[in-house]
């Protein structure tokens, strides 16, 4: 059995599916959905390429963009300008849900590359990042215009 490109994939703890991908249209959008878990919180990081539009699907999402500190949810639109640091923390107890979209290859081709296929698109126990997961991550983020920064939010 083939996996499907656009099918669940375990993205450091989350469940990510691209729904629209950059390749399906000439302007190179790419949408992606995320079913994050309670105290789910990707690391201190930049887009050097393009800016990151998040809406909030379910949940509770508190943001750190620039200087800026604030929390979303359900039914909240909020960029993340290119060039400018930014990450979140899910504050939800029964975990968040949200699109992500984007313009270009670089996001979309990061959670492809950083990320492996799963056959359920539910939260179960996904297993966390390791070590060696966080450095791959690195890695795969510096090949795909993002930068690491620092560390995630903490509950």
């Amino acid at each position: 059995m083939t996996h499907d490109p656009k099918g669940p994939r375990n993205f450091n703890g989350s469940i990510a599916k691209i729904r629209i991908s950059r390749e399906e249209n000439k302007d190179g959008i790419a949408v992606i959905e995320h079913k994050m878990p309670f105290g789910y919180a990707p690391p201190l990081h930049i887009h050097t390429n393009q800016d990151e539009v998040f809406h909030i699907l379910r949940g509770r999402l508190r943001f750190e963009v620039g200087n800026d500190s604030f929390v979303a949810q359900a039914g909240d639109i909020m960029v993340a300008p290119k060039g400018i640091p930014h990450r979140f923390i899910v504050e939800s107890q029964d975990g968040a849900h949200g699109l992500t979209i984007t313009s270009g290859k670089d996001f979309e081709s990061f959670v492809r590359e950083s990320s492996t296929p799963v056959m359920m698109d539910m939260l179960v126990a996904l297993p966390l990042p390791t070590e060696r997961d966080i450095e791959t991550m690195a890695l795969a983020a510096k090949r795909n215009g993002l930068e690491i920064l620092g560390p995630p939010l903490a509950a």
